[in-house]
């Protein structure tokens, strides 16, 4: 097998998990970055090596670079197309599924605003409605206090339903 680039074969695909440092660097750059996102380590590695990668990557040469489990690389590349930050592209002779990040940032959070905030509000809001109704026929002691505590969080909640259309429309998402 003939080299044409640092840690590549010669159809240009990863040489079995070899990263340079730097692109080992990236991997652990994004892994961090998501990980204060609330997301786990692996869809952060997972990013930084499609992110660091001068080609597209298929399943395997991402398996292969990071040493994880397929089941990993499977829930991780599921999860970051739907986010948005990883797309599939065709090359010419390949008929793997290939992956590249997506280089724009207002892009990329975009979807972080849609599946880290959107959703749980939509979601937040059925559940406080619930809450309330429950809270209405019951008997609870500290009435008072919670009922405070209710209308508190039910009026964050609508300043943030109003404000995440904002955000979306400032990056450029569909609300």
């Amino acid at each position: 097998m003939t080299r044409s680039a640092a840690g590549a074969d010669e159809r240009g695909r990863p040489d079995s998990g070899k990263l340079s440092p730097t692109q080992r660097e990236i991997v652990s750059v994004c892994a961090e970055a998501v990980q204060q996102l609330g997301l786990s380590n692996s869809v952060g590695q997972i990013f930084g090596v499609i992110y660091g990668s001068p080609r597209p990557l298929s399943f395997t040469d991402v398996v292969t670079s990071l040493k994880l489990s397929k089941g990993s690389v499977s829930v991780g590349l599921r999860f970051l197309r739907e986010l948005g930050a990883i797309k599939v592209v065709a090359v010419p002779g390949d008929r793997r599924e290939l992956f590249v990040a997506e280089t724009e940032l207002r892009r990329l959070m975009a979807g972080v605003v849609q599946t880290r905030l959107r959703a749980p509000l939509e979601s937040g809001k059925q559940r406080l409605k619930a809450i309330q109704r429950r809270f209405a026929n019951s008997d609870e002691p500290d009435r008072e206090f919670i009922r405070q505590r209710l209308d508190s969080l039910q009026s964050w909640h609508g300043k943030a339903l109003f404000f995440l259309p904002l955000v979306q429309k400032f990056l450029g998402s569909k609300g």
